[in-house]
């Protein structure tokens, strides 16, 4: 990424005509996870990053009227849910 933070893809999906994935973001001098980035595909080869999300997020389905992450809060290591209102 241009920013120097290092990805690691925890779970993709097709999402209508596009891939839609979920990524730990670390800090590229400690390898210290920071985090979770929502990126987008039509290729699978070139991802646009959508989001940063300021928790675990381990599993993404599509749902209802978007798409539905999990994962854990880790300011208090509770369980988390995010929704989004529609696909990107």
């Amino acid at each position: 990424m241009p920013d120097g933070t290092t990805l690691s893809v925890r779970r993709a999906l097709r999402v209508g005509d596009r891939l839609v994935a979920i990524a730990a973001t670390a800090d590229p001098a400690t390898g210290v996870e920071t985090g979770t980035a929502l990126l987008t595909s039509t290729d699978g080869s070139t991802w646009t990053r959508l989001a940063d999300v300021d928790g675990r997020v381990s599993s993404l389905v599509l749902g209802g009227p978007g798409l539905i992450a999990v994962g854990t809060d880790p300011r208090t290591m509770d369980a988390a849910i995010w929704l989004g209102t529609a696909a990107p």
